[in-house]
């Protein structure tokens, strides 16, 4: 179950994203990228009530707002309420996420009214992630997909684990 200030990370054709469940309730998508000096200021997911940068230590609430500038004293030429991470369309749909890069993107679920049918017997709206990684292979994909895609294989190749 989502917790205020959950957050998950990602990348949208090379825009790096942060999803932050707010204080209030709403899902919210950012860009993960501090305004002040263009760091990362979130990797991977977890639960955090300030989105951190590492180099100079500005932080964001789940709103998106700045929160803190460590040393940038108040100036006439500054306007902290301005200053807040560039947010994205962000539409929760039958359990998925979809986060837009579009300025106005067009509403999803009317899109998606012909996929309904197939997708809301299976409940994903109440399912939770339990183990999420990514990994690296050093692999043919072509192979690998092949691979996972046929069980032929499985037998004679993995004799001593499948049939001991």
């Amino acid at each position: 179950m989502a917790r205020p200030n959950d957050f998950i990370t990602f990348q949208i054709c090379n825009e790096p994203i942060v999803v932050v469940h707010g204080d209030d309730g709403k899902l919210r998508a950012f860009s993960n990228v501090c305004r002040h000096r263009g760091m990362l200021i979130a990797e991977g997911r977890g639960n955090k009530s300030r989105l951190v940068c590492p180099y100079h230590n500005w932080s964001y609430d789940s709103r998106g707002r700045l929160a803190g500038a460590p040393g940038i004293a108040e100036r006439e030429d500054f306007d902290r309420a301005a200053c807040r991470l560039p947010e994205f369309a962000c539409t929760v749909w039958l359990g998925f996420v979809f986060v837009s890069l579009a300025a106005n993107p067009l509403p999803l679920a009317p899109q998606l009214v012909e996929l309904e049918a197939a997708v809301r017997p299976y409940h994903l709206e109440q399912m939770s992630l339990r183990y999420l990684a990514n990994e690296t292979w050093d692999t043919n994909w072509k192979c690998l997909m092949e691979n996972f895609m046929e069980g032929y294989h499985l037998t004679p190749l993995h004799r001593d684990t499948l049939h001991p």
